[in-house]
């Protein structure tokens, strides 16, 4: 059953930072619009300058979505909840390097989600390819 609450808890956390996320990403998305938006034609103005800027506004994020658990192996959604990643055998956080590389597979998120939920202890790809799992 613990392991059923971790990954409710695993699941509420990533929907917590997503939402983060995507509100800065909205933010940056919504600023750089406006600030090339023509108000009297309602045009976008330098549409050659535009483009790159949101795709900068997307790295970014994901960048964020990356190094969201550097901190003590802790997000923001998983700092809310009371819960952490800990590497498996020291039961401490794992450095940043390895909290890095463990949340580089998230770009693989359907792959991640399904090994999540089909594995019995409920260890992402990242967490059984680096050692690590989430404990309370």
């Amino acid at each position: 059953m613990e392991s059923k609450k971790i990954l409710n808890l695993r699941i509420l956390a990533f929907i917590i930072d997503l939402l983060i996320i995507c509100c800065i990403q909205s933010i940056g998305f919504f600023y750089i619009i406006l600030t090339n938006l023509d108000f009297n034609t309602i045009q976008i103005n330098n549409l050659e300058k535009l483009i790159p800027n949101l795709i900068m506004i997307t790295i970014i994020s994901t960048m964020i979505l990356i190094v969201k658990d550097i901190i003590k192996g802790q997000s923001i959604g998983k700092k809310i909840l009371k819960i952490k990643i800990v590497d498996l055998k020291s039961d401490k956080s794992p450095n940043f390097l390895k909290l890095i590389i463990r949340n580089l597979f998230i770009l693989v998120w359907p792959i991640e989600f399904l090994v999540l939920i089909n594995d019995k202890k409920h260890h992402r790809l990242g967490d059984k390819i680096l050692g690590t799992k989430i404990i309370n």
